[in-house]
């Protein structure tokens, strides 16, 4: 997750509706550093980089992006590319500049060739097990689709600016580009996935709650894992989409020297708490930034 800590991070204004179904807030866009006390459990750890290594908002990534002339915008299961296209798009076109949108999601299979494609990885209808998926995210895709992707001629002599978006982006061949990676953290991408705001991979719409973490488990978030790391030396901006209407955004040397400087000295991932049998009560008590709503 990608936090400022500086004071141009934006509006704080918590988010949602119905794109995320859960009592619990979204992490904040801003932490002040100084806003800290030792004798408290800490909801949000953070590592410092420095003055100006993460960016805020569409529109500070919009220009960067104008200057590049093509992009290839990948990312994992739970983002919403419509919204992402659409913060994108209020500063692209408010600076008079003519995009030709690639949507990679177009080669994809169908939904039921890839129901059959991950069925043996699943286990019996209504069982928890499943198996752990051995498929690549190219076997979701129609090659010969794939391979005929390319900016629409009819528009390119307009457009001055082409972006190749949508999971798998990257996979285009034609689409040599500097390429943009979109991350969402697992625990929003349930809470989206139980307002019925996202899809699992490939899939014509959304399902039962178990059904789909259980998709996501054994498939998913396997094939998309392995995507993602093969991008880590590839990418040249990483970005965290978990907020509806806003993203923070980094450079990719910023990010290996954060995790670089992690990797040598003690760190703490973020918590999140679920209803359940998780000491609530105490911790209730005890964490000041906890929900107090929440079942336990």
């Amino acid at each position: 997750m990608l936090v400022r800590n500086d004071n141009s991070a934006g509006s704080k204004e918590q988010q949602g509706g119905k794109l995320r179904l859960t009592s619990q807030p979204l992490l904040p866009q801003y932490l002040d550093p100084n806003d800290k006390n030792s004798t408290e459990y800490e909801l949000y750890p953070f590592q410092r980089l420095g003055e100006k290594r993460i960016f805020n908002g569409y529109e500070s990534l919009a220009n960067w992006i104008t200057d590049q002339g093509c992009v290839v915008i990948d990312g994992f299961s739970g983002v919403l590319w419509n919204d992402l296209r659409s913060g994108l798009s209020r500063h692209l076109d408010s600076k008079g500049i003519r995009v030709s949108w690639i949507d990679v999601s177009e080669a994809m299979k169908s939904a039921h060739d890839i129901e059959q494609l991950v069925a043996p990885f699943l286990g019996e209808p209504g069982s928890l097990w499943g198996r752990r998926c051995t498929l690549t995210l190219n076997d979701f895709f129609d090659q010969v689709k794939l391979k005929s992707i390319a900016p629409d001629t009819s528009k390119q002599s307009i457009a001055t600016l082409t972006i190749y978006y949508g999971t798998g982006a990257s996979l285009i061949k034609s689409a040599e580009a500097p390429v943009i990676y979109i991350d969402i953290p697992k625990n929003e991408i349930q809470y989206r996935m139980r307002a019925g705001s996202l899809t699992n991979l490939g899939a014509d719409g959304p399902k039962r709650s178990a059904e789909m973490y259980k998709r996501f488990y054994f498939v998913d978030w396997v094939v998309l894992g392995v995507h993602k790391k093969s991008l880590l030396p590839k990418a040249a901006v990483f970005a965290d989409a978990q907020w509806i209407n806003n993203i923070n955004w980094m450079f990719s040397d910023s990010l290996h020297d954060g995790l670089k400087t992690m990797s040598h000295s003690d760190f703490r991932v973020r918590p999140w708490f679920e209803a359940g049998a998780w000491g609530g009560q105490w911790m209730k008590e005890r964490f000041k930034n906890l929900n107090k709503d929440e079942v336990n």
